[in-house]
C-alpha cells in the first residue's frame, strides 16, 4: 500500500489550528472569561471575508502587474538581442534601397534628440499607417539584394527559431509578427532555385513580404530606441552612432 505524504503545507496549517486551540484555552484557564474570548474570535472572523477580499483581488492583481512587468522586461532584453543579431542589418539593407529613403532619414536621422513624446507619436504613426517599403534597385541587382537578404537569414533562422519558442512572446504581438514575417520571408527564399532568375511578379510578392517585415522592423526599432534610452544609456550610444538611417553615422567616438 503506497503512503501518501502529507505536505508541508498541511502539517504548517495543523500546527498552527492546534497553537491557536492552545492559545485561547490558556487564555480561558487563566482568565476564565469566555465570552470576551468568544466576541474575540468572532470580531476575528468577521474580518476573513475582507482579508479574502485584499488577497484576491488588490495583492493578487499587484502581483500579476509586477509579473508581467518582469516578463516584459525580459522580451525587452531579448528585442535588444535581436537588433543585434539581425535586426539591424535587415533594416540597413531594406533602407538603403528604399525610394521613400530620403524621407525616413529626414525622419530618424535625428533621434537622438528625441523626446518621449516624439517616440510615441513615430509608434503611434507607424502603427496606424505603416512604413512603404518600394525598393528603386535595377533589375540586374536584385538577385544580389535577395542573396544578401537569403544569406542573413540562413545565418540566423536558427536564433528566430530560438525566440518564437519563448512561451511569453504572446505578449508582445508586435515582435512576434515581426519574428514570424521574418522566419516567413525565409521560407519563401529557401523555396526559389535561383535568386537571380525571377519575374517582375515573383520579385513584386518577395518585396510584400519585406514591406511586412520592414513596417514591424521600423515600429520596434523605435520602441527599442526608447527602452534603451531610459535603461541603458551607454548601449543607446553605440545604436546611435550605427543608426541605419543616418548615411553619416560613424562608429568612432568623437568630441
Amino acid at each position: 500500500m503506497v503512503k501518501r505524504k502529507i505536505s508541508w503545507k498541511l502539517k504548517f496549517a495543523i500546527v498552527l489550528i492546534i497553537a491557536t486551540i492552545l492559545i485561547y484555552t490558556g487564555n480561558f484557564y487563566i482568565f476564565h472569561d469566555s465570552e470576551e474570548i468568544f466576541s474575540y474570535v468572532m470580531m476575528h472572523l468577521g474580518f476573513i471575508p475582507i482579508d479574502i477580499l485584499i488577497v484576491a483581488l488588490v495583492i493578487d492583481d499587484i502581483l500579476a502587474r509586477k509579473e508581467r512587468e518582469v516578463i516584459l522586461e525580459k522580451l525587452d532584453m531579448l528585442l535588444s538581442v535581436f537588433f543585434s543579431e539581425i535586426g539591424d542589418n535587415l533594416l540597413s539593407n531594406f533602407t538603403k534601397i528604399n525610394q521613400d529613403k530620403n524621407i525616413i532619414y529626414k525622419y530618424l536621422k535625428d533621434i537622438e534628440n528625441w523626446e518621449d513624446s516624439d517616440f510615441e507619436s513615430a509608434m503611434d504613426a507607424i502603427k496606424s499607417k505603416g512604413v512603404k517599403f518600394t525598393p528603386e534597385i535595377s533589375v540586374k541587382d536584385q538577385g544580389v539584394f535577395l542573396n544578401e537578404i537569403q544569406t542573413l537569414l540562413v545565418d540566423k533562422r536558427n536564433f528566430i527559431v530560438n525566440l518564437l519558442e519563448n512561451p511569453n512572446l504572446m505578449e508582445k504581438d508586435n515582435f512576434s509578427e515581426l519574428l514570424l514575417a521574418t522566419l516567413h520571408l525565409d521560407e519563401e527564399l529557401k523555396h526559389r532555385n535561383d535568386l537571380n532568375d525571377l519575374t517582375t511578379t515573383d520579385f513584386n510578392h518577395l518585396i510584400g513580404d519585406m514591406n511586412r517585415i520592414y513596417t514591424n522592423l521600423m515600429y520596434e526599432y523605435v520602441y527599442y530606441m526608447l527602452y534603451l534610452k531610459h535603461n541603458y544609456p551607454y548601449i543607446i550610444s553605440i545604436a546611435l552612432r550605427t543608426n541605419p538611417f543616418d548615411m553619416d553615422a560613424d562608429i568612432h567616438v568623437k568630441e
